[in-house]
């Protein structure tokens, strides 16, 4: 499965249409999720759009269709970090209970980028009803990574959101009798998109350049270049046009431009933890303009308005990227004081 998918619908176009309160603003479908078509195999894979990300820890569903018909579900599972596992064995913790997966009918694929190194798997749900049903009503699961070394991950709340998402939308899809598949899709997707108002407002509240940075990536038309311009011309109101010198070619970031970028202000994420004496993962959602400026950074979860978040935050906007296409990511920082 590719590691980037295209939006298959533009959610700020989708949003703009919903009304705060009203039921059921947009039914279940595919058009919740991101899509890819293989044109070779003329599949198009679906996944959850907030899990485009392809540069950490993460556990997903994902699944495909093919001339109108729905393929079974998938888990895809990835470790990220500086140390090699040799995975040979996953062990979740899903509310209590266990599930061990010593997964022989598939490899392993591991790859590095600079000093990251990167391990994953990717299966069909098939091999494991039984944890996938638990995933797909799970309030707490930890994941357990082993083999020559272990490493532990507990999922956040967004990605078990993620997790449910599209285990509902895939059974909905797959079954549309199914009544339960079908109620329990529309409560997640109301749900997910309420908050994304609720963010997005908050946002807008804070700073009026929000509406055009919320848009800016997910607008896929004629509107697009129109939203870059007026992005540029908040920036600087005093700047000048210039269209004697010749334009900059902007390159799409790769997974090794993002990791060498984010790994070059890992010192002052050390900073900030020596500095706050606090262990953990700071997961900062980062907003790359086209110049290869962060223009935001925002600290999720747990240290979400800390004054470690804080310092993170600062960090991370001093990242330097080559000129680029607009590009939003997650990434996390672990904080570990010396």
């Amino acid at each position: 499965m590719a590691s980037k998918l295209a939006p298959a619908v533009a959610f700020s176009c989708i949003l703009a249409t919903v009304v705060p309160g009203r039921a059921d603003p947009v039914p279940p479908s595919l058009e919740m999720l991101e899509g890819e078509t293989d044109d070779m195999l003329g599949i198009t894979w679906y996944r959850d759009s907030s899990q485009w990300d392809a540069l950490v820890t993460y556990v997903r569903f994902y699944f495909g269709t093919k001339g109108g018909r729905v393929l079974p579900l998938r888990l895809e599972v990835q470790y990220e970090g500086e140390n090699w596992l040799f995975t040979k064995a996953l062990l979740f913790k899903v509310d209590g209970r266990l599930f061990r997966l010593s997964p022989r009918w598939t490899e392993w694929n591991r790859e590095n980028y600079g000093s990251t190194v990167y391990e994953s798997i990717d299966f069909p749900t098939s091999v494991s009803p039984a944890l996938v049903s638990a995933l797909a009503d799970a309030k707490n699961v930890k994941l357990r990574f082993s083999g020559r070394s272990v490493h532990d991950y507990e999922l956040p709340d967004e990605e078990m959101a993620a997790l449910r998402r599209v285990y509902w939308i895939w059974r909905a899809t797959r079954s549309p009798s199914d009544k339960r598949a079908r109620d329990q899709a529309r409560v997640l997707v109301k749900s997910y998109l309420d908050e994304k108002l609720a963010r997005d407002a908050a946002k807008r509240a804070q700073d009026p350049r929000a509406i055009v940075e919320s848009c800016l990536d997910e607008e896929p038309n004629e509107h697009a270049a129109q939203l870059q311009d007026e992005r540029d011309r908040m920036a600087d109101p005093f700047a000048q046009d210039d269209h004697d010198k010749p334009a900059t070619k902007l390159i799409t970031l790769s997974q090794s431009d993002i990791v060498t970028a984010m790994r070059s202000v890992q010192p002052k994420i050390q900073a900030c933890a020596n500095q706050f004496k606090v262990t953990g993962t700071a997961r900062a959602n980062i907003s790359v303009a086209s110049g290869g400026k962060v223009t935001s950074a925002t600290v999720t979860g747990k240290f979400s308005g800390t004054p470690t978040g804080s310092c993170v935050e600062t960090a991370a906007k001093s990242a330097e990227f080559p000129p680029c296409m607009p590009t939003n990511f997650p990434w996390p920082f672990t904080l570990s004081p010396r």
